[in-house]
C-alpha cells in the first residue's frame, strides 16, 4: 500500500532521471516509458542513453488523469471525465459524500454524468485500498431501497423492518413475501451503507486532487462555451 505522506509520485514539469521515472512507473523499459508518457499526453524530450536517460517534462495536457494512475491506482481505461466530475461532487459536497451508492448513482443520472453503482463502489474502493478514506468509523447512512427510489430512514425504522421481516419468515412466508411485505409496509428493501470519512492526515492530497478536478471541468467549460 501507497504511503501518500511519504510517496508523492504526481507528475511535475522538471527532468525525471531514469531511475527515479521508472520506479514511478513500474516498469524498467525505456521505450515503455516513452509510449506511456506518449499516450497519457506528457510533451518530453529524452537526454543520454540507459540508464544515465533524463526525461525532461515539459507539459503535461491533463494532471488529473495521469495523478490518479500514478498515485491513485485507477485503470487507464477508466472514463477520467466522469472520475473528475465525480470527484468534484465528493469533494465539495457535504451531503453528497454521505449518501449511498444507489443513491449517487441516481445523482450523477441526473447531472448528465451517469455512473454506475458498481463503478461508484469502485471508485471508492481504489480510496479504501490507500487509505485516503475510510469506512470503519461506525457510522451508517439507512434507508429504504426500491429500483431507483430511495427513502431516508432511521436507524430504529431500519431495525423494525427487519424485526418484522423475521417475524414474518417465523410465521411462515417464504423471504420472497417477507420482502414483499417490506417494500409494501415501508417502501423498499431495508438497507444500510458505512458512511464515509476522509483521513484527515492527508487533506493535502485532497486540495491537490480538488484544484485539478476543477481545472480540469473548468477547461472543459471554457472548451465548450
Amino acid at each position: 500500500m501507497p504511503d501518500l505522506k511519504k510517496e508523492k509520485n504526481m507528475l511535475e514539469i522538471r527532468p525525471y532521471p531514469y531511475a527515479e521515472l521508472s520506479q514511478m512507473m513500474g516498469t524498467h523499459d525505456p521505450e515503455g516509458i516513452s509510449r506511456r508518457l506518449d499516450r497519457w499526453g506528457v510533451a518530453f524530450t529524452e537526454d543520454g542513453r540507459k540508464p544515465q536517460i533524463t526525461y525532461n517534462i515539459e507539459k503535461i495536457s491533463d494532471p488529473f488523469k495521469v495523478y490518479c494512475m500514478l498515485d491513485l491506482n485507477y485503470a487507464p481505461q477508466t472514463n477520467f471525465t466522469k472520475l473528475a466530475y465525480f470527484f468534484y461532487y465528493f469533494l465539495n459536497d457535504d451531503d453528497f459524500q454521505r449518501l449511498p451508492d444507489e443513491r449517487l448513482e441516481v445523482l450523477m443520472r441526473e447531472r448528465d454524468h451517469p455512473v454506475s453503482r458498481q463503478t461508484i463502489a469502485n471508485y471508492f474502493r481504489r480510496l479504501e485500498d490507500i487509505d485516503l478514506i475510510s469506512r470503519n468509523g461506525g457510522d451508517y447512512h439507512y434507508y429504504f431501497a426500491r429500483k431507483a427510489n430511495l427513502r431516508e430512514a432511521t436507524r430504529e425504522e431500519y431495525s423494525r423492518a427487519w424485526r418484522e421481516y423475521w417475524q414474518a419468515k417465523e410465521d411462515g412466508y417464504s423471504s420472497r413475501e417477507a420482502l414483499s411485505m417490506m417494500c409494501y409496509q415501508y417502501g423498499g428493501i431495508a438497507r444500510k451503507q458505512a458512511i464515509i470519512d476522509l483521513n484527515g492526515i492527508y487533506m493535502n492530497t485532497f486540495n491537490d486532487i480538488n484544484d485539478m478536478v476543477c481545472q480540469r471541468i473548468q477547461a472543459e467549460i471554457d472548451n465548450n462555451g
